[in-house]
């Protein structure tokens, strides 16, 4: 059915109602019902400019919503690569920092190692000289006694020759 604007609905409306001989026709139609009619015609005609005008609210408003999804989107997508891009950092940084980790634990028990040979001359030192601080000491105990008794051997020897030169002199 073709669309027919409301001034042409109206206009046949007129041209059929003056042609209409209203007390023959039997499809004759009261003015009030021609008021009522054109009433309901002009609340339809508001009623569709009305529906039209929030239709049109709807789409600016489903239009604006659709825009913001797309930018919420962006940003959505913007932030994904910066904290991939950010986890991607954290990863190398932690992979680096565990190598260094590695290498400084590495060193460490090479240095506990070194220590350790250390430790073990040390105390192979210390019993050394300890083992040498006594053998020293029964050594200088020995010199003491050594010459303790040649001193007496030489007091005795003096003893004996002052004797026999007494005993010679007496003679």
């Amino acid at each position: 059915m073709p669309h027919l604007s409301w001034n042409t609905g109206l206009n046949r409306i007129r041209c059929n109602f003056h042609k209409t001989n209203f007390d023959t026709n039997p499809r004759w139609v009261s003015k009030k019902k021609y008021e009522d009619t054109l009433q309901d015609l002009q609340n339809e005609k508001s009623n569709h400019e009305e529906t039209q005008s929030l239709l049109q609210a709807e789409k600016l408003r489903r239009e604006f919503a659709e825009c913001e999804v797309e930018i919420l989107k962006s940003q959505i997508d913007r932030e994904r690569q910066r904290y991939e891009e950010c986890i991607e950092r954290l990863k190398a940084k932690a992979s680096e920092e565990s190598l260094q980790k590695k290498q400084i634990e590495s060193e460490c028990s090479a240095i506990a190692y070194e220590r350790q040979q250390k430790d073990d001359q040390v105390h192979l030192n210390e019993a050394k000289i300890k083992q040498l601080k006594g053998r020293l000491s029964r050594q200088k105990q020995n010199q003491r006694q050594r010459q303790d008794e040649a001193n007496i051997r030489i007091q005795q020897e003096e003893y004996i020759n002052r004797m026999m030169v007494q005993k010679n002199a007496k003679r």
